[in-house]
């Protein structure tokens, strides 16, 4: 049974398994001129806010947890958690927010904008394609049993790079499905991941208010 309202899944399971990595068709590799790192203020310039996505959405109060999530099915290194490919990496400057619903079946949408040199966000993000891509499908218990599916998609033609997949979980009969997109515009990387039709639906408007730091039109 297929429901695009949400399911009872732990929150630290689902940024586990939309922010652990991602897959799709990606550009080539930046020969890249040299464009350093924008700052933290530079990228909070540059988030979507409640006004881009209308009248029903706010941003919430986030209450941070530890996960205690385990992941099985997936050999050592390989998958979402798996770092010997660098998946893990980090970038020199990171901005996110976050939009929930009033409504209901509104859905939700986090953002992450991240910033470092052209060839450190183009590395970084195909190590991620690489990881989810050795292993799309896993069962995570935190500490009920949810059945992941990881499926690649075409990504649109914005930016330098772009990715973007499906994940599809599954908890006690009831699948949901979220939404992961990347989009590299110079030396700023832009993420999207939640409800699909939120992340399709804003990306270009994400893209868009990104592209301007980077020195682009």
């Amino acid at each position: 049974m297929n429901r695009r309202s949400a399911v009872l899944v732990p929150a630290s399971v689902v940024l586990a398994l939309v922010a652990g990595g991602c897959a799709g068709a990606g550009g080539t590799t930046p020969a890249a001129p040299a464009m350093p790192a924008l700052d933290v203020q530079d990228l909070r310039a540059r988030l979507l806010t409640p006004d881009d996505l209308g009248a029903d959405y706010a941003v919430p109060v986030v209450m941070s947890a530890d996960s205690t999530a385990e992941k099985h099915g997936c050999p050592s290194g390989k998958g979402p958690s798996g770092d010997a490919d660098g998946s893990r990496r980090s970038f020199a400057a990171k901005a996110d927010i976050s939009f929930t619903s009033a409504r209901a079946g509104g859905g939700s949408l986090q953002e992450t904008l991240h910033s470092d040199t052209p060839a450190k966000l183009s590395a970084g993000l195909r190590a991620k394609v690489a990881a989810e891509l050795s292993c799309p499908s896993y069962t995570i218990t935190d500490p009920v049993t949810v059945q992941v599916t990881v499926t690649r998609l075409d990504a649109p033609p914005l930016g330098d790079e772009q990715y973007r997949q499906t994940t599809t979980v599954t908890v006690a009969g009831t699948t949901t499905t979220y939404r992961w997109a990347a989009v590299r515009v110079g030396n700023v990387a832009v993420v999207l991941q939640g409800s699909p039709d939120l992340v399709d639906g804003q990306l270009p408007a994400a893209v868009r208010r990104a592209a301007p730091a980077t020195g682009r039109p």
